[in-house]
């Protein structure tokens, strides 16, 4: 019995350690939560002396895609209105008709700043039909001089009050959303995905914009 409650301890604290350092390819904010359920899972397995990972639980490989959202696809993106880096006003609402990708990044994300890359090559290929923006709740002295010094020049809103994050119900980062020129969510991922993966779902609203005769 004293080794199976010692083997239990263990298991809850390696959990507690990943899940505070790593949740689907992305990192937590700091001072939120991490998800707990694989947590109790993995308790009361061992209470039957079984021990169970499951693949849900978490993934530490950066480079591996993150998980999806579907409860998202469909709604209406929230509406914001963030200052950019330069000081001017932007509103979601006046990007109808266009596609649009939010990321949801921080400076001390390292999965975040390897999938800028892709994100400003996006942003180029496409130009005007669809916008990409960063979102940063962090402090725009922080940001700026991150983006400088790192030759980084992703289109990047600022969140300051963390309004923004929170109606679209942001706790980890990178965390990227495609609007459709409807302004409906199209996809909604937690953690890093690849470039490909992003082109297919821009192109998806893309043509779904034609379809309707816009």
């Amino acid at each position: 019995m004293r080794t199976r409650n010692r083997a239990t301890l263990g298991i809850i604290c390696l959990l507690f350690f990943f899940t505070e350092a790593s949740y689907s390819g992305g990192l937590e904010h700091p001072g939120t939560q991490a998800p707990l359920d694989s947590v109790w899972r993995v308790l009361e397995n061992t209470q039957n002396g079984v021990f169970e990972f499951t693949s849900d639980l978490i993934t530490t490989t950066p480079s591996e895609t993150g998980r999806a959202r579907p409860d998202w696809v469909g709604r209406n993106a929230p509406d914001f209105s963030l200052l950019d880096l330069e000081g001017r006003e932007i509103n979601l609402s006046t990007s109808r008709g266009k596609v649009v990708v939010l990321d949801f990044w921080a400076t001390w994300c390292g999965p975040c700043r390897e999938e800028m890359k892709a994100l400003e090559k996006i942003s180029g290929d496409y130009k005007s039909a669809a916008m990409v923006w960063g979102i940063s709740d962090e402090e725009p002295s922080t940001v700026k001089k991150w983006m400088a010094a790192n030759h980084r020049k992703l289109p990047t809103l600022l969140d300051t009050t963390g309004r923004t994050s929170q109606r679209y119900q942001v706790l980890s980062v990178p965390v990227l959303i495609v609007i459709g020129r409807d302004g409906k969510v199209l996809s909604y991922y937690i953690g890093v995905q690849s470039e490909q993966s992003l082109r297919s779902a821009i192109d998806v609203g893309l043509r779904e914009g034609r379809s309707k005769g816009d």
